[in-house]
């Protein structure tokens, strides 16, 4: 038997493995076929929700607490993305970003938009791959280009499933 000597974070309530009220200390020797389960066990999702405001070029915004890891739990987002409306005669662009400590790493590609005159246009951009994200980090965007005199408004949508360590 393989002895466990520090579990990987997350990994009791992956698996939700629990013996006697402790989690196991011992794997067996043997090695057999596997599968990936993980997308089994991570259909528990949950859709979360933000807006927020900018008007300027470079800012980065985050929708605070509603898409801030908090203490004590792990994400995998599914899916994650941003939302515009660009008003008639203004342009945008925008990337969806991750924020870590105040460092902010863009995590999709950038898109953009002019709006012709006398017509609203929506600008949506996604990120391209699920992530695991950990306490603290903020689903985030940052306005890369902006023309207009109104502000932006932006949606923030992800989906998650949350995951205790």
């Amino acid at each position: 038997m393989a002895i466990i000597t520090q579990f990987p974070r997350g990994l009791v309530s992956l698996t939700g493995l629990r013996d006697m009220g402790e989690a196991p200390r011992e794997l067996a020797d043997s090695i057999a076929p596997t599968i990936d389960i993980t997308q089994f066990l991570l259909l528990n999702r949950e859709s979360i929700f933000g807006t927020v405001s900018a008007s300027a070029i470079g800012s980065y915004v985050a929708t605070g607490n509603v898409h801030r890891v908090p203490p004590g739990e792990l994400w995998y987002v599914h899916a994650f993305s941003v939302g515009v409306t660009v008003f008639a005669g203004d342009t945008a662009r925008i990337v969806t970003a991750f924020s870590d400590q105040g460092q902010v790493i863009s995590s999709g590609l950038p898109n953009g938009l002019a709006a012709a005159a006398g017509a609203n246009q929506s600008l949506h951009v996604r990120q391209d791959a699920p992530a695991w994200i950990g306490p603290g980090v903020e689903l985030a965007c940052i306005v890369e280009a902006y023309t207009g005199a109104a502000g932006l408004g932006l949606g923030l949508r992800a989906s998650i499933t949350r995951l205790k360590i």
